[in-house]
């Protein structure tokens, strides 16, 4: 039962939060173009961080056929490959065509020490997408750091990777209405007492929680819905308003491994 429940929640998320149609968007349109530009046979991509893994299926079709994609994240997870660090991959130098973190940079201690291992891992023209938040309320998880696309941008670089795509996650009127989407599961869930499991999104239904749990993160959602639907309306408007505006939730950045060594 519980396990039917889990899909349906996670087939939920995809259909309502706006971020990930934006997301699979830009891998589609931006990352696809620039693996086919590479014009080379791609080696397998990582996706850090994965936990429910939301992406998978547009990383295999960027990618193209046959693609593999190895989920890492540092808790267990049903659709998690692998448990690593992000800042100590255990893997070896350029073994990866693509690498993904979404949301991830925000959590680790060292995030350039999780951009420098990402570089290293990627094969020469390889590509990093990473997703990152900027204007949004601090997560129920170890939440650290905030950039702006412009640093971002400086952290890429710093890692000795060129950056050759971005985009702001909505503007104005979409940041808005995610921060009032946030605001039921604060309010409903919150954080759970010690030594209980924290309650998010990495494993779905699958964390331990009691029925109670599950029908108060379902009543957060449900409370949730429709802020969550509104800004996936306006975020088309705010790309046309405001294609640059600096208030925006986050970013999304692709940015090449060139490497002569």
């Amino acid at each position: 039962m519980m396990a039917r429940i889990a899909v349906l929640y996670r087939l939920t998320l995809d259909l309502l939060l706006p971020e990930r149609a934006v997301v699979r968007r830009f891998i589609a349109v931006h990352l696809a173009a620039h693996l086919a530009e590479a014009g080379q046979p791609p080696a397998p991509g990582l996706d850090i961080g994965a936990g429910p893994d939301p992406y998978g299926s547009a990383l295999r079709r960027a990618l193209g056929p046959g693609a593999r994609i190895i989920t890492v994240d540092i808790g267990p997870g049903d659709r998690v490959q692998a448990r690593a660090d992000a800042q100590r991959l255990p893997f070896a130098d350029r073994s990866f065509s693509v690498v993904m973190a979404c949301h991830l940079l925000q959590h680790v201690t060292d995030p350039r020490a999780a951009l420098a291992e990402a570089a290293r891992v990627m094969v020469p023209g390889g590509l990093l997408l990473v997703v990152h938040p900027f204007i949004t309320l601090q997560g129920q998880d170890r939440d650290l750091w905030r950039w702006t696309l412009d640093g971002m941008t400086v952290e890429v670089e710093r890692a000795g990777l060129t950056p050759v795509a971005a985009l702001p996650v909505g503007g104005p009127l979409y940041a808005l209405a995610s921060i009032a989407a946030s605001v039921p599961g604060r309010v409903l869930v919150g954080r759970p007492p010690v030594g209980r499991p924290l309650v998010g999104h990495g494993q779905g239904w699958r964390s331990g929680r009691s029925p109670a749990d599950a029908v108060r993160l379902a009543l957060s959602l449900a409370l949730a819905a429709p802020f969550h639907m509104l800004a996936r309306l306006l975020e088309p408007l705010d790309r046309a308003l405001w294609p640059r505006a600096p208030f925006h939730a986050g970013g999304i950045l692709l940015a090449r491994k060139v490497d002569h060594g």
